[in-house]
């Protein structure tokens, strides 16, 4: 009876192993899109992930946090630079500004909380890649089974030689990206990062070369380096993360809805 035991324990090892996939970056199993009967109780992101971090304003903290905790995700939040306490002359003495910059200071504080993170990731060697949203994500799937029954075959079938990831792209002038495959595509020029993963390839030339700011938004100025072939980047075929700019409004001046594709170059 024990040898039988055995024997049936372990042909469900097998099994098991069978029907796991290796996240592609390394790390924990996930399992396949095509497997519908085991979905972690765990958020997935926060294996397939070294860190992730939300800009976050002081007045959407407790929304973003609710929305976290409902897909079981760990989040450092990130306090952002606010526009009340900008000091442009001291943008400029560091080099993160030209004198002659004609952004908003909505744009401008924007690009220096994110360029925040990234100088830190930049100085962490332990950290090999990272995941950054912004504070005005949707609400998007109601628990964490949901959530990872939504993101896994995006996990899978990602590019193992990514270097940029945007999980929602928009204003993309889609018919100029090279399909990857169903989940992917080779992006030429993603706007919008509201839901973006980077490594320390792409980073590192996205802090040397987007600063100092003068004419072009941060996600402009990181389109640009895309379409220059700086670093290998892809956008998911689909929105994943979309923004709520409807109900939260935008401290940008960005209006109307953030589309997928767009005919023309903004």
């Amino acid at each position: 009876m024990r040898t039988n035991t055995l024997i049936f324990l372990g042909f469900i090892f097998l099994f098991v192993l069978k029907i796991t996939i290796k996240n592609p970056r390394g790390g924990d199993v996930l399992p396949p899109p095509t497997f519908k009967g085991i979905v972690p109780k765990y958020n997935v992101l926060n294996r397939f992930f070294d860190k992730i971090v939300c800009v976050t304003l002081p007045e959407r903290k407790k929304r973003i946090q609710s929305i976290f905790h409902r897909w079981g995700l760990k989040v450092e939040i990130h306090d952002a630079y606010l526009k009340k306490n900008i000091n442009r002359p001291k943008l400029i003495e560091e080099g993160f500004l030209s004198p002659s910059c004609s952004l908003n200071d909505g744009r401008v504080c924007c690009h220096y909380s994110h360029t925040q993170i990234y100088r830190k990731f930049m100085k962490s060697p332990q950290l090999q890649n990272i995941l950054i949203f912004e504070d005005d994500l949707d609400e998007g799937p109601r628990n964490v089974e949901e959530f990872n029954r939504l993101i896994i075959p995006y996990l899978i079938n990602l590019p193992k030689d990514w270097d940029y990831v945007n999980f929602g792209p928009c204003h993309e002038i889609c018919e100029n990206n090279i399909r990857s495959n169903d989940y992917f595509q080779k992006s030429k020029s993603p706007k919008c990062r509201q839901a973006v993963a980077f490594n320390k390839k792409s980073m590192s030339k996205i802090v040397r070369k987007t600063s100092p700011m003068n004419h072009d938004p941060g996600d402009v100025m990181i389109a640009d380096l895309i379409e220059r072939n700086q670093f290998k980047a892809y956008s998911s075929s689909q929105i994943l993360f979309r923004q709520k700019r409807e109900e939260l409004g935008t401290n940008l001046g960005n209006y109307g809805t953030a589309r997928r594709c767009t005919l023309l170059s903004i």
